[in-house]
């Protein structure tokens, strides 16, 4: 019997007993097919706090490997900017590439 099978209206099990909100009806057993009964349904785990934690820190370090604060901050120094312009201009060369246009276009 399914969870709740005392508070539905009409229920039949595989014996052909029939229940009205719960109570037997024996005038009744065997005139009606057995109710179908749904799967139920899966639920949701709850996420702990342990878990919340560590999403979040695993989202601080991915934010760390892109931000360096003291590269921030010498940042418009002549050496960090010279710096900035080098990757920059290393990288605009890569993708003006033919062969990272041809595996751009492959993926």
């Amino acid at each position: 019997r399914p969870s709740g099978w005392h508070f539905m209206n009409e229920f039949v099990d595989r014996d052909g007993n029939v229940f009205h909100k719960g109570v037997e009806q024996p005038k009744l057993k065997g005139t009606l097919p057995p109710t179908k009964v749904k799967p139920p349904k899966k639920r949701k785990k709850k996420i702990d706090n342990f878990t919340k934690l560590a999403k979040v820190h695993q989202e601080k370090q991915k934010l760390k490997l892109f931000y360096n604060p003291n590269l921030i901050n010498n940042l418009y120094s002549g050496d960090m900017l010279n710096h900035l312009w080098v990757r920059t201009e290393s990288r605009l060369n890569q993708i003006a590439s033919t062969k990272y246009l041809q595996n751009l276009e492959k993926n």
